[in-house]
């Protein structure tokens, strides 16, 4: 019995040095605004296969330079893409994702709970932390909350008060002949209230002017991709009264069809999703024709899932 229980930890003590996985930020202390790198890292065999779990999210905890144990929620802001590679050292295979942020809040940042899942089992990243100030903190200051404090002011009239006491008749004059010039100077204008864009008219304004751009041409594919699915996205949310800007492709699925969205519809949608997904992060380079297509379908699910503008049919 003995032995066989000795075995078992060998064999998860080996099998745990396979895998190794680390959280690096670029630096210990920033001010507030200022960029940080986070980078997550996973280091296996090589044939192991490797799924970043939520090491893209941005939610943190800050807890306060006196030590408190109370921590508060907060959140990252992205700077820019995430950057997502792996490659072969050694006998090794090192994956990495990594992006650019900063936060506004100032306090100790932890870097908790982010996850790999690694062939068959879910891996942990160790916590990182930092440091955010104000401003550059001085070296063997202690920092402590700012106590504010007011003096009362000696009593008596100020010179205003004495002023209106005295000359309070002429400035009475004075006010009220500024109001008589100022009404019948200042004539009623009436204008007609501009007619309001509907979200469909405003939404394929925003697909036309980016297709004007072409920027496909220039090779900017993926930005071209990324403006598209954020107008769609930017879209839906509008139109459904939900938040799909920061949610998966798949999380996306799951919504619109809570939503009542027919299959046909849905499918659309994901079809421009994962094709923008394939070109940001798998830097995928479709055919102009198939960039096109993909933008006219945008506009026909505008189309499908806009509601009767009743406004603009003849009598």
């Amino acid at each position: 019995m003995t032995r066989g229980l000795f075995y078992i930890v060998l064999f998860l003590s080996f099998s745990s040095l396979s895998q190794e996985l680390k959280t690096i930020v670029s630096n210990d202390t920033i001010l507030v605004g200022q960029p940080i790198s986070i980078l997550f890292e996973v280091t296996t065999d090589k044939s192991d296969s490797v799924r970043f779990l939520n090491s893209d999210d941005l939610s943190v905890k800050i807890g306060s330079f006196d030590g408190s144990i109370n921590l508060t929620p907060a959140k990252l802001e992205l700077l820019d893409d995430y950057k997502d590679t792996n490659f072969i050292s050694k006998s090794k295979r090192i994956w990495q994702l990594s992006f650019n942020a900063t936060i506004y809040d100032s306090g100790i940042v932890f870097i908790t709970n982010r996850a790999a899942f690694i062939k068959d089992s879910i891996y942990y990243f160790p916590e990182a932390s930092f440091s955010v100030f104000l401003v550059d903190p001085i070296d063997s200051l202690d920092i402590y909350d700012i106590h504010e404090s007011f003096a009362d002011v000696p009593g008596g009239d100020a010179f205003i008060i004495q002023l209106l006491k005295k000359w309070w008749w002429l400035i009475a004059i004075v006010i009220i002949g500024f109001l008589i010039f100022m009404y019948f100077r200042k004539k009623p204008q009436f204008k007609i209230p501009e007619k309001q864009t509907s979200l469909r008219e405003r939404t394929l304004h925003a697909i036309d002017a980016l297709e004007n751009t072409r920027k496909w041409e220039s090779g900017n594919v993926k930005e071209y991709y990324i403006e598209l699915s954020f107008i769609l996205r930017a879209y839906l949310s509008s139109r459904y009264n939900i938040d799909l800007l920061e949610r998966t492709t798949t999380q996306t699925k799951l919504i619109l069809k809570e939503k009542g969205l027919n299959d046909d519809t849905i499918t659309s949608i994901l079809q421009i999703l994962f094709q923008s997904d394939m070109v940001k992060f798998a830097k995928s380079r479709p055919e102009n024709k198939e960039i096109i297509k993909m933008t006219s379908l945008a506009r026909q699910i505008i189309a499908e899932t806009s509601p009767l503008d009743f406004e603009r049919i003849d009598d």
